[in-house]
């Protein structure tokens, strides 16, 4: 038994001692507090070695400079940096998952205070000593851009991180933020970022199909062989928009036909030029862009070799294309509705009437507007003038009669104009050697044409 025991102290003196105390899952230890300013070394702990650990360690200090570094070691002899801060009055990161079998704490320096204390409690990872895994939660520091809270031993500065301010959850690429996810404006990327397309996503292939900011806020760029914008759906039942070099085309989502396009009003020349509007079914409204009035619509081409239609209050004038005279008209029939002008009215479409005088029922017959009328003078074989009632001129009316049924009957009389108003004109039958006041006949036939001054 004495034999038993000697041999059992041999072997226990024998067997390396590798730390004072472990660190148990869940348990807060410290490893460093002391008053000095200057590098000194905590305690060591071993780490449980069942799972991969994470390490959760504070330091909490109260100078104005502080560095401090989490060591590691698998023979509790020789330790490296695994891990340091260097804000002045400590702070709390995670680290792992590790296999280390041992941890410290250890002071480099510190600028003014009274003291520095290390803490650090180690946590059961998920993957276990025989390459199993076991996770039922996972809590993590938030991280930062420069150290994010999971990241990669080729590119430590490569990883996700959560701002707490906006609520996300950023991917860091070497240190810089890319993207963000976050509760209120969904994804964002940076301005350099785009979205691109490829056969794979191993990115040993170019992109065929790219998105990207354009430089500028509110532009997005659709970029590829030939860029399209299939809207709804990808068959010839949903519409897109093609780039065709500097066109834009409304097409077909296959690409088979042209699309239509369907708005209140459309702009000609971007959103500060004119517009064309559908006023209703049937109805084109050509405006400028106030919306207040028109210019001219040209044909052609914009010089004094072109016509072009202008619009002047309620006119419409036939102009040249630069507007520097008038272009001429040829048509085969021009139908008036109120009067023919030229820097007044000349000739008006309402028929003239009798406004008094001549024989007993004149009449008014087969007028044609102003331009042609004849007159029966009515019965009675007495009357020797009339007044012809006309619409209104801007100063009188000029009137050429021809008395039909005197000079059919070679009768030495004929009628002329004698007076005139903007609203009358009046007519005598005279002896054509006298030049006296004669008769009608009864019934007679008076041909006119009256053209407004």
């Amino acid at each position: 038994m004495r034999k038993l025991s000697f041999i059992f102290i041999f072997l226990l003196i024998s067997s390396p001692i590798y730390a004072q105390s472990t660190a148990s899952y869940g348990i807060n230890v410290t490893s460093l507090s002391t008053s000095g300013a200057g590098a000194v070394t905590g305690t060591a702990f071993g780490i449980p070695t069942t799972y991969a650990a994470i390490i959760t360690w504070q330091v909490v200090a109260d100078g104005s400079a502080l560095s401090v570094n989490l060591e590691g070691s698998n023979d509790n002899s020789t330790y490296f940096t695994i891990d340091s801060q260097t804000a002045a009055t400590g702070g709390i990161k995670n680290f792992g998952f590790t296999a280390v079998k041992f941890v410290r704490c250890s002071q480099v320096s510190r600028t003014g205070g009274t003291a520095t204390t290390c803490t650090f409690t180690t946590n059961r990872g998920f993957i276990n000593n025989s390459g199993g895994v076991s996770l039922t939660k996972m809590l993590v520091g938030d991280g930062t851009v420069s150290a994010p809270s999971y990241s990669f031993l080729s590119s430590q500065t490569t990883g996700l991180f959560q701002r707490v301010v906006g609520h996300a959850v950023d991917f860091a690429f070497s240190g810089i933020d890319k993207v963000s996810v976050n509760d209120n404006t969904g994804i964002s990327l940076s301005s350099a970022l785009a979205i691109n397309w490829t056969a794979t996503v191993n990115g040993s292939d170019a992109a065929d199909t790219t998105l990207s900011r354009g430089g500028s806020s509110g532009k997005v760029v659709i970029g590829g062989g030939t860029p399209f914008l299939a809207i709804g759906g990808t068959s010839s039942s949903f519409p897109g928009l093609k780039q065709v070099g500097a066109s834009l085309q409304a097409r077909l989502a296959d690409d088979s036909g042209n699309a239509n396009i369907t708005a209140a009003s459309y702009f000609v020349g971007g959103s500060t030029g004119s517009v064309i509007g559908n006023a209703s079914d049937g109805v084109i409204t050509l405006t400028n862009n106030a919306v207040n009035g028109f210019g001219r619509l040209q044909f052609g081409g914009t010089t004094s070799s072109f016509p072009a239609l202008k619009q002047s209050g309620a006119l419409i004038q036939f102009r040249l294309a630069d507007d520097s005279g008038f272009a001429a008209l040829t048509a085969s029939t021009v139908n008036l509705s109120a009067s023919l002008a030229g820097t007044s009215p000349l000739i008006f479409v309402a028929n003239p009437t009798i406004s008094s005088g001549f024989g007993t029922s004149p009449s008014v017959v087969t007028p044609n507007g102003t331009a042609a009328f004849t007159i029966n003078i009515g019965t009675g074989g007495t009357a020797t003038s009339g007044v012809i009632g006309l619409p209104t001129a801007t100063t009188g009316w000029n009137c050429y009669t021809t008395d039909i049924t005197a000079t059919a009957a070679h009768a030495a009389i004929e009628t002329r104009q004698t007076a005139s108003t903007t609203t009358t004109a009046t007519i005598e039958s005279q002896n054509r050697s006298t030049g006296a006041a004669t008769a009608w006949a009864a019934s007679s036939i008076i041909r006119a044409a009256c053209f407004a001054y």
